[in-house]
C-alpha cells in the first residue's frame, strides 16, 4: 500500500519530517498538481480522502 500527497501547504515540512524520522517508504508527496494532474492521479486511487478546513 502506498499514500501520495499532494500540494504546498504550510505544514508540509512537518509532515515530511514525520515520515523522514521512522523512514516510510510507502509515502510520496508530490507537491503542487494542476487540475489535469489531479485527475489522473484520482483516476490511479483506489481510495480518496478529502479533508474538510474550517
Amino acid at each position: 500500500m502506498s499514500l501520495l500527497t499532494w500540494g504546498d501547504g504550510a505544514d508540509g515540512p512537518a509532515f515530511r519530517a514525520i515520515v523522514r524520522e521512522p523512514r516510510l517508504r510507502n509515502v510520496r508527496f508530490l507537491g503542487f498538481k494542476d487540475y489535469g494532474d489531479l485527475l489522473r492521479v484520482y483516476a490511479a486511487a483506489d481510495a480518496l480522502v478529502l479533508p474538510d478546513v474550517g
